[in-house]
């Protein structure tokens, strides 16, 4: 267990805005960053962590120690992955809140914690066969894969938000920027009068967000979508923010942190043409190992698979791959 597991760094990394540095139990991520932004009598929390039993002591500490005797008034929740979610309804019950959060990222959560959505790994897994995983490694997923109904507590109701709303948090008003890609429409928040921009997953230093297909949208683009959001952002947010993002530290350099994003996904297309000739095909599987290897557990095969799926599709979307559907399985030939 990560030393933030049993001691969460908490700073002041803008004026009223803290930072808690908590604790993730996933092979790859081992952390995520949650923000307070004092807001009068109160204060208002972005995202809710992951739902141990350290973490919710980690939270204690922090309200009685760090948020000067006020309450939380108020929970955002930038998009349904479990880290971001897991405690909310702890939350919410213990603050008398609701969660805000995007529509489709509240229909997310809810399909999900039915296993539906990214969460069936019955239906998950035939996808997968029909891209011609091997059964060794859809058994490794399948057995290795942590539930979202098994993680999260959902509470009834919440709050929705949509792009481009402002709202108004300590006398500042921030701007709801909405993303696609990662997860269906996460919400990052722009002061753009502090220069604060709360990314979510949206902008991380040094990794890359996860870009995945997803079994009940066999045909979808989410790289694209990814890479079009990419776009906006360069456009709508100020390359000298502060960028706050759910993992890592805090920086600046927005610009090119997001010319860095497009390169390495750039980079990764180019392995793939680079995979099969003209002319030839390769599946899904094929292209997972080519880029991640074999060494994965359950959720790396999750997330490695459906990385490999996206960036394919990107370049049927692109006009370089055509993916065929025999009835029974997946392939994508390589045609210009």
């Amino acid at each position: 267990m990560s030393l933030a597991a049993t001691a969460p760094l908490v700073e002041e990394v803008a004026p009223g805005i803290l930072r808690v540095d908590s604790w993730l139990p996933f092979k790859g991520l081992k952390q995520i960053n949650l923000w307070f932004i004092e807001d009068g009598d109160g204060w208002t929390m972005i995202d809710c962590g992951f739902a141990a039993d350290s973490v919710r002591q980690q939270l204690e500490s922090v309200w009685s120690t760090a948020l000067k005797g006020k309450p939380v008034t108020r929970l955002i929740v930038t998009h349904f992955h479990p880290d971001h979610m897991s405690n909310c309804r702890w939350i919410c019950e213990r603050w008398n809140v609701r969660p805000w959060m995007t529509t489709p990222e509240w229909f997310a959560a809810q399909l999900a914690w039915l296993d539906l959505h990214t969460d069936n790994v019955a239906k998950s897994s035939i996808f997968y066969r029909r891209h011609a995983l091997s059964e060794q490694l859809i058994k490794i997923y399948a057995d290795g894969f942590l539930l979202y109904s098994d993680c999260v507590e959902l509470p009834d109701t919440c709050r929705t938000i949509a792009d481009n709303e402002q709202i108004l948090i300590g006398g500042r008003t921030w701007r709801v920027v909405q993303g696609a890609g990662h997860s269906p429409a996460m919400a990052s928040l722009y002061c753009e009068e502090e220069g604060v921009f709360i990314a979510g997953d949206q902008i991380l230093p040094k990794i890359s967000p996860n870009i995945s297909l997803v079994y009940w949208d066999p045909f979808g683009d989410p790289l694209n979508a990814y890479l079009k959001s990419l776009t906006r952002l360069r456009q709508d947010v100020a390359d000298d923010v502060l960028v706050l993002p759910s993992h890592r530290a805090p920086f600046r350099g927005l610009h090119q942190r997001i010319d860095e994003l497009r390169a390495h996904h750039e980079h990764r297309l180019d392995k793939i043409r680079a995979m099969v000739p003209k002319g030839t095909s390769l599946t899904g599987a094929d292209c997972m190992a080519g880029l991640f290897g074999a060494d994965l557990d359950g959720q790396q095969v999750y997330f490695a698979m459906g990385e490999a799926l996206a960036h394919l599709n990107y370049l049927c979307t692109l006009g370089e791959f055509k993916l065929v559907d025999t009835g029974n399985s997946y392939h994508y030939t390589h045609i210009n």
